[in-house]
Order: C-alpha cells, then sequence, then structure tokens
C-alpha cells in the first residue's frame, strides 16, 4: 500500500491504460444503448416523463397518492439528473411523448425472470428505429449522457484505488466493476442512478485524497488549503444530494471525515471554518429541492408520496424472507436486464458466485493481517491511510442499511443500488488481488477479460433475442383444421381475419394446455389490439383466461403486414377445482387495452353475427371435455 497524499494525474503507460479502460466501456455501453430497445431498461420509461415535464411546463412534477402521471413514483425523485436532461434536450419536440404511454405493455411480465412471453415493457413501433427522432432521440441523448456520468465514476474509482495500490492492481481492480454487466447496462440507460454513482465516486475520491489533512506533521502548513476545498467538497456532496435520496448517507461520512481532521490536528475551529464552506454550495445545489418537498409534501423526502405510488410489502419481512431474497439481489447486480425478466444460465451465475466468494474471501484475509500489524490506538485513530478506507467503507455500509430499509418497505430490492459504492467495491477487490504471489496475479487478468467478453455477448445473446417475435407458423404446415374465416371488427372496414383454430378436445384439472389461433391483418389495424381467450363453463363463469397482446407482446396489430398469416401459441392453466366430466367452452376477441372497448366480428361470408347466443364482440370456438387422466390432449 501506498502513502496517504493525493496521486499525479496518471503518466506515460498508466494514461494510456486508464483511458484504454474508460473507451473500451464507453463504446460498450454505447453498444447496450443501441441495442436495448427503448423503455426496455428499469423504469426508463417514467425517468423520461420525469424530464419530459421538465421541458414542457419548465417545472418539476407535483405528485399525489396515486398520481396520474406518467412519471409515477419517479415524480418524487431527486431532480438533478432530470433537470440535466432536460437541458441536454430541451430543443427536442417530444409532444409525441403523452401518445407513447398507450403503447405501455399491460401485461408485462416485470422482475418474473421465469417469463417466456410479455417480457416486454414497451410495443416497438417502426418510429422507434434509426435515425432517431422526438422522444426517441431524447432517450438516446439521455442515455449518452448516462454513459458520460459512468465514465466519471469510473475515472474517480480509479483514482481513489491508486491511493491504496499500484497501477498494476488499481487497472485491474477498477475494471472488474467496469465490466459487470448490469453496470454497463445500466449505465447505458436512462436513469437517475447514474448521477448518485458518479457523485458519490467522485466525493468518496476526493474525501479520501482531503483526509491527508489530518496527517498534521506531514502537512502542518496546509490548513488554509484544506479548509477551501471544503467549497468544491460540499458543490460534490450538493450533487449527490440533489441526485438521490441515498446521497444522504454521504453528509455523515462527510462529517465523519471533516471530524477526524480536526481531530488528529487538535483544531476543533477546523469544523467549523471548514463545515460552513462545505454546507453553502451544498445547499445551493440541492437544498432548495429538500425545502420545496416540506412546503408542498410537509416532508422533505417527500417519503410519504414515494409510498403512496409504489407496490408496498404486504407483508412484513422476516429473517427467512430476507434471505430468500437475497440471491434475486446477487443476480441483479451481476445481471439480470429488461425489466428484470431477462436472466443468464445459472451456469454463469455459479460461476459468478464463484468469483464472489473468492473476491470477498480475499479481502476478509487482507483485513485480518492488516489489523494484526498494527495496534488498537494505531489503526482506530492514527494512521490516516486505514481511516481513509474505513471511511469509504463505512459509505458501502450505509448504502447496506438504506438497501435493508428499502426491502422492509418494498419487495424491489436489486444488486444494483450497492453500484454507487463501486469504488469501495473494487478496493476490496484490488486488496484481496493483492494478496496473491506477483506470477498469480498476472493470471488474474482474465477476470476483467472475462467480464469484459460476457458483457459483449450479452446484447446479441440474452438481450436482443427476447424482443424478437415468434417466428410464424401457417395452420396448412401445422396439420389444423380449417375453421371458416371471422373477420373484425366488423363495420367499413374490417382488419381483422381468424382463419383457424386448433383446440384441445380435453383438458384436465391442474395442468395446462395449449391453443393455437391463427390471425391475418386483411387492411391496416388502427389499434393496438390486446387478444383474450376465455375457457368458460356452463353457466358462464370464467374458469381459465388468458390475455395479451399478439406474439407474447412482441406483435402490435399496427405494425402487421397485410396479407401476413400470424400463429398466436397460447398456453391456459386449468384450475385444480373444475368438475370432472364438464364441457367448458372456449371464446375468443380482440380488445383495445385502454379503452377497453371490443372488437365486433362477422363472418367472412355471411353478413351478421357469428356466435350461437348471437354477441357479436366474442368468438365461440369449440369446447372442451375435462377428464382426470393425464392422456388428456393439450
Amino acid at each position: 500500500m501506498h502513502s496517504t497524499g493525493p496521486k499525479p494525474w496518471p503518466e506515460g503507460r498508466e494514461r494510456l491504460w486508464i483511458a484504454g479502460l474508460l473507451l473500451l466501456f464507453a463504446l460498450l455501453a454505447a453498444y447496450f444503448s443501441v441495442v436495448v430497445p427503448a423503455f426496455e431498461t428499469p423504469d426508463e420509461f417514467q425517468h423520461l416523463a420525469f424530464v419530459q415535464h421538465i421541458v414542457t411546463w419548465y417545472d418539476l412534477p407535483r405528485s399525489e397518492p396515486n398520481t396520474p402521471g406518467l412519471w409515477q413514483q419517479q415524480g418524487t425523485q431527486a431532480p438533478l439528473y432530470y433537470i440535466a436532461g432536460a437541458i441536454l434536450t430541451g430543443w427536442i419536440d417530444m409532444s409525441d411523448f403523452p401518445v407513447l404511454a398507450d403503447r405501455i405493455n399491460p401485461y408485462a411480465r416485470l422482475g418474473q425472470e421465469t417469463a417466456t412471453e410479455n417480457r416486454n415493457y414497451f410495443l416497438a413501433h417502426g418510429d422507434d428505429g434509426w435515425p432517431w427522432s422526438g422522444t426517441f432521440l431524447a432517450l438516446h441523448i439521455l442515455r449518452l449522457w448516462s454513459i458520460l456520468l459512468c465514465c466519471i465514476a469510473l475515472w474517480a474509482t480509479y483514482r481513489f484505488v491508486r491511493l491504496f495500490l499500484a497501477p498494476s492492481l488499481a487497472l485491474p481492480a477498477t475494471a472488474v466493476l467496469a465490466f459487470v454487466p448490469q453496470f454497463v447496462f445500466i449505465g447505458a440507460s436512462a436513469n437517475n442512478d447514474n448521477l448518485i454513482v458518479a457523485a458519490a465516486a467522485v466525493l468518496i475520491w476526493r474525501l479520501a485524497e482531503w483526509m491527508r489533512f489530518g496527517d498534521a506533521p506531514h502537512y502542518p502548513q496546509d490548513r488554509r488549503v484544506a479548509v477551501h476545498q471544503g467549497w468544491s467538497l460540499g458543490a460534490w456532496l450538493g450533487i449527490a444530494l440533489g441526485a438521490k435520496l441515498s446521497g444522504l448517507g454521504l453528509t455523515a461520512v462527510v462529517l465523519l471525515a471533516l471530524t477526524w481532521i480536526a481531530w488528529r490536528r487538535g483544531d476543533g475551529r477546523f469544523v467549523f471554518d471548514t463545515g460552513w464552506r462545505m454546507a453553502v454550495p451544498a445547499a445551493m445545489v440541492s437544498g432548495w429541492w429538500y425545502k420545496r418537498n416540506l412546503l408542498m409534501y410537509r416532508d422533505p423526502l417527500a417519503w410519504s408520496i414515494w409510498e403512496a405510488n409504489i407496490d408496498l410489502r404486504r407483508e412484513t419481512l422476516t429473517i427467512s424472507g430476507f434471505v430468500s431474497e437475497l440471491p434475486f439481489m446477487f443476480r441483479s447486480f451481476w445481471g439480470i436486464f429488461g425489466g428484470l425478466t431477462l436472466p443468464y444460465p445459472k451456469v454463469v451465475y455459479t460461476v459468478l458466485g464463484i468469483l464472489t466468494l473468492v473476491a470477498v474471501a480475499g479481502f476478509l484475509l487482507w483485513f485480518l493481517r492488516w489489523t494484526r500489524r498494527l495496534d488498537p490506538e494505531q489503526y482506530l485513530f492514527h494512521d490516516a491511510q486505514f481511516m481513509q478506507g474505513m471511511l469509504a467503507f463505512s459509505w458501502l455500509g450505509i448504502l447496506l442499511v438504506s438497501w435493508l430499509r428499502f426491502m422492509l418497505v418494498a419487495p424491489a430490492a436489486q444488486g444494483r443500488y450497492l453500484f454507487p459504492a463501486i469504488p469501495v467495491l473494487a478496493l476490496a477487490v484490488g486488496l484481496g488481488a493483492g494478496l496473491w504471489p506477483a506470477g498469480v496475479r498476472k493470471i488474474l487478468v482474465i477476470v476483467p477479460a472475462g467480464l469484459f467478453l460476457l458483457s459483449t455477448a450479452t446484447p446479441s445473446w440474452i438481450i436482443d433475442p427476447a424482443f424478437v417475435p415468434p417466428e410464424s407458423l401457417r395452420y396448412a404446415d401445422a396439420g389444423w383444421e380449417v375453421h371458416r374465416d371471422w373477420t373484425g371488427p366488423a363495420g367499413d372496414h374490417p382488419s381483422m381475419q381468424l382463419s383457424a383454430v386448433d383446440l384441445p378436445s380435453t383438458v384436465t384439472p391442474g395442468k395446462s394446455v395449449r391453443v393455437h389461433l391463427q390471425l391475418v391483418a386483411i387492411d391496416q389495424p388502427q389499434f393496438d389490439w390486446a387478444l383474450f381467450l376465455h375457457l368458460r363453463d356452463r353457466d358462464g363463469n370464467i374458469v381459465a383466461q388468458f390475455d395479451s397482446f399478439p406474439g407474447g407482446g412482441l406483435w402490435p396489430t399496427t405494425q402487421w403486414p397485410i396479407g401476413e398469416e400470424r400463429q398466436e401459441r397460447i398456453t391456459v392453466s386449468v384450475p385444480a377445482h373444475v368438475e370432472p366430466d364438464a364441457e367448458l367452452t372456449w371464446v375468443f376477441g380482440l380488445y383495445h387495452p385502454v379503452h377497453w372497448t371490443r372488437t365486433h366480428w362477422v363472418d367472412a361470408n355471411h353478413i351478421g353475427p357469428i356466435n350461437r347466443d348471437a354477441t357479436p364482440n366474442e368468438l365461440f370456438l369449440g369446447t372442451s371435455r375435462v377428464v382426470q387422466s393425464a392422456a388428456a390432449e393439450g
């Protein structure tokens, strides 16, 4: 480990290596930003809604319980990321944004890693491709803004780790965090997480350098310099406070550093002289927002309004429940993509788990060795470098407490919430790796290289295929029985036609069955119709149902080529309580998922209603008999 003083700017080969790392990250993140479809990252639509509101109304959103605003729970977030985004995109016409809300998939199975359909949050249309314009151009500018913020965070992370380690360890340790696939994925999205990641990284680095002034014997004449650095530290603290509420924890870290320096120098006035220089810029940058919350919501954090706009945990979190959610925490740190619906295969998490255990064990071993070399009084109060490290790890501890607090409120804690501590995590990785012999450390470079390759493969391997519509199969190739053609919506310009159906003749309670339908657009549909398939008993009660946009959410009907037949493969789960030997009826229809209006159907060859009960807004497809035998069809 090295001296506590600031390191000069990297020169020569070191400068090339860190520049190369930042360039690789920027290119990789840019690749993600282009490949990942619009709004298919966590809460990206709501984040952009916040920016669009500022651009349109020159004001922050005013939230309320169950707000109708498109920003939803994000409307109470700290505003600096969005204000910067509004400045960057204010010249773009985003008048098309409110209309895009109709393309949100209400059937999206967000957070369900086992989902095989409706994994998309947003219905893709032709207008979201290159060349970008309107809202989609603004979205990609915000994604580039996020990439820049992450590059700043990685630069600060490297500078922080260099306070402790040589470049041969600091660079690979930084690269490990840079190429965590989830970090790249979130870093390439429009998300306020990226501002707190950058602000926290810079502040932790600058605070660690600042703590050298507590080593009074080596810096006796630098009080004036230390005091005046409070201005810039306060500005970065203000950015963190205005980036996300988790930035409040950095206030405690700053106070800890300030108090320790004053104690080591035996200068109690140092706290006052430096403290107000920190407080003024911090208040100017973000204090106004907390005051606004106090006046508007009677809550400086707007916490109660935020809780009124999220899905709260329905049951108290127990220890066993907490432990059961840790695997998701682990996976969402390394990589779950889309709306937390696109995980890696299990073998990938197994390898990443082994790497995590090795890194944690290495750091703990380093910690034990370090503490044995120092007496308690020295490492607790006098060793500046150890206190620099403990300052940083206190920030990680605060984030963990914040994460636990969030878990108590909502079942949505994710590993990415630890990304603001990447300087600390990188230091832990580097310290653990430093215990290995020099020859072994050279081999360890395969870890960041492997993560880079994994991240590079992820868009084409995991993300892009999930948003490709399933291949259509004609009924003639499937051997179905051909039914008469049914056309809807009825009227002067019918647009959709149901041309073939394949139903199971029997169903079994507690089992799933597969139903096949074939639809064709005979004219350009004016809406993105959703489909429903009901399984009803003899009294007309719905026993089981399926609702979705066609193609598992990937075939919006307004994008269908006229004349192209498309097959729906629908899986319906039959409840276990269905009566044996009952005859159940299959009913199908299309409806508008926003207005809840159904289409009307007519026989393609004969004018008039086609249902046996003369109801024109749904189709009677056929029946299936309930049997107990496991040999039932479907």
